[in-house]
């Protein structure tokens, strides 16, 4: 079977979130913020982000060492997505450097993934592909 998504960001967020659930068979829990509801039910803990969350959050690339720049983050979530044995994954993606001129662009921004889960059941097949114009 084949799953194909294609979008922009928020769809890249629905195939990561699958791709990583498929890796650990369960889902990653996130946050997009902490609201004064979340810290009064919560004694005023603030929130913390499952490890996954690395997955789906480019921000969370220059706190927790993961680079610099988009293509950074790139890498170390496609690493996240496999799964020796199982599930390997693949990105064709590439943003211009923040110092180059064209950084922002879209025409020259790509990400294009795909991923692939193998189980006694078959192989299924996850494909994203980036696309920001209707």
């Amino acid at each position: 079977k084949t799953l194909i998504f294609v979008g922009d960001s928020r769809v890249r967020y629905q195939f990561m979130h699958l791709a990583r659930f498929l890796v650990h068979g369960r889902s990653i829990r996130c946050r997009d913020f902490d609201s004064p509801a979340t810290e009064q039910s919560t004694g005023g803990k603030v929130s913390t982000d499952d490890e996954g969350c690395k997955v789906i959050d480019h921000d969370l690339r220059t706190t927790t060492g993961y680079g610099k720049d988009w293509n950074d983050w790139y890498k170390s979530s496609t690493d996240l997505l496999k799964k020796k044995g199982e599930q390997d994954s693949l990105c064709d993606c590439f943003r211009p450097d923040k110092s180059s001129p064209d950084r922002m662009h879209v025409d020259r921004w790509h990400e294009n993934r795909y991923v692939s889960r193998s189980t006694r059941y078959g192989k299924t097949s996850l494909v994203y592909l980036q696309n920001f114009r209707t």
